[in-house]
């Protein structure tokens, strides 16, 4: 398995956000291949960038936190990263676009039809959309690995993560 390690960079599908660290699903590329379902151009790139928040907060929060650096490496600093986050960006966007699907962030927590309170899990649970979950769930077939993995990931992609040698 070679994994090259890289510096982050924008290009026609992917914004790299030096301010937050995250990538984004570029604001051209939205533009040009989905029929926008938000009010102006300033609504759609804070959409993406909620966007970019919600997957990256999702992902960190679904893996073990011993392996963060080393997940953090994968997904911003490696092509596989980069193509594994295109795929799970355009996804969630799709589903945002078509039905405000990162909202449900914002619900409250309270079942107002018999006024219990939503298990926080379920939540949890339902915060990307159902094909935005089966490439996470497939993020071995991106990297060699599985970033997800619960235990402690071996220690040479620590030191890779770290260094910024190639592995």
């Amino acid at each position: 398995m070679i994994i090259t390690t890289i510096k982050p960079y924008s290009d026609d599908k992917l914004f790299w956000n030096e301010t937050t660290g995250r990538y984004e699903l570029s604001f051209e590329y939205a533009k040009s291949n989905f029929d926008i379902n938000f009010k102006n151009d300033a609504e759609l790139k804070k959409r993406l960038s909620q966007n970019s928040r919600l997957i990256y907060n999702f992902i960190l929060y679904n893996c073990n936190t011993r392996n963060k650096a080393v997940v953090e490496w994968a997904l911003n600093k490696t092509p596989k990263g980069r193509v594994f986050l295109f795929d799970v960006l355009l996804d969630q966007f799709d589903a945002d676009n078509d039905s405000g699907y990162n909202d449900l962030v914002k619900i409250s927590p309270i079942n107002v039809s018999n006024g219990q309170v939503i298990d926080r899990g379920l939540i949890l649970q339902n915060l990307v959309s159902v094909n935005t979950q089966i490439v996470i769930d497939r993020n071995a077939e991106y990297f060699g690995f599985n970033i997800l993995y619960a235990g402690q990931l071996p220690t040479i992609l620590y030191k890779v993560a770290t260094s910024g040698d190639n592995l």
